[in-house]
């Protein structure tokens, strides 16, 4: 068991526990600009430019149906390799 969990990133996002494989993690930004045009989907907080590359935000707040807590505009994210392309995640 020990073993398995040095493979994963453990952190807290939304008062809830998290872990995700580390091989699944492509970067940790820890102060991003995020950017949130108007007419976003539900699940979405904006979107981040990572050099140049505009990457999703995901808000999980929203996804799971807890208490929402609104990121500032300097937000810790974890930016994941998606199936599709990456896609971030808030991490307050």
């Amino acid at each position: 068991m020990e073993e398995r969990a040095r493979n994963l990133l453990i952190f807290q996002t939304s008062g809830m526990d998290c872990a995700l494989p580390v091989e699944s993690v492509r970067e940790i930004v820890p102060m991003a600009m995020l950017s949130a045009p108007p007419g976003l989907p539900s699940g979405m907080a904006g979107f981040l430019n990572l050099r140049g590359v505009a990457i999703p935000i995901v808000h999980l707040d929203r996804l799971f149906n807890l208490p929402e807590q609104r990121p500032g505009l300097n937000t810790p994210m974890i930016v994941l390799r998606g199936v599709l392309g990456p896609v971030g995640i808030l991490v307050h």
